[in-house]
């Protein structure tokens, strides 16, 4: 097995996330980073898309799905997304995510929260 790491970084876009009235009402902008461990092997001794995770459908799944979502907590947030990429592939043996949320407190440059879940951690 050859463990390697598939990363998306800084993909922006709005949500509902908070647990204020304001921030239920109104999307706001976070972004988004999040990391795919797999066994590189297989993957590299075919060179085909089949054999890995198509990571640009997987960005565009998990924006749909934190954006249908409206999360509360930051917390809930990585979490269940972090479940989620686990949950769209058998290849995915850990996932990472982190979510900045850059006008979360005045003042602030960003609040943010991560998460790591390898597959036998997974509930």
């Amino acid at each position: 097995m050859a463990t390697g790491k598939i990363t998306v970084r800084d993909m922006g876009f709005e949500t509902i996330l908070g647990a204020l009235s304001f921030e239920r009402e109104k999307p706001q902008p976070i972004r988004l980073h999040f990391s795919l461990w797999l066994d590189f092997a297989p993957i590299a001794a075919s060179d085909d898309l089949n054999a890995t995770v198509d990571y640009a459908a997987l960005s565009e799944a998990l924006k749909r799905y934190i954006q249908e979502s409206k999360f509360i907590l930051i917390e809930t947030l990585v979490s269940k997304s972090a479940e989620f990429l686990l949950a769209q592939s058998e290849k995915i043996q850990a996932a990472w995510v982190k979510v900045e949320k850059p006008e979360a407190l005045p003042g602030s440059a960003v609040s943010e929260a991560e998460i790591k879940i390898t597959r036998n951690e997974k509930n």
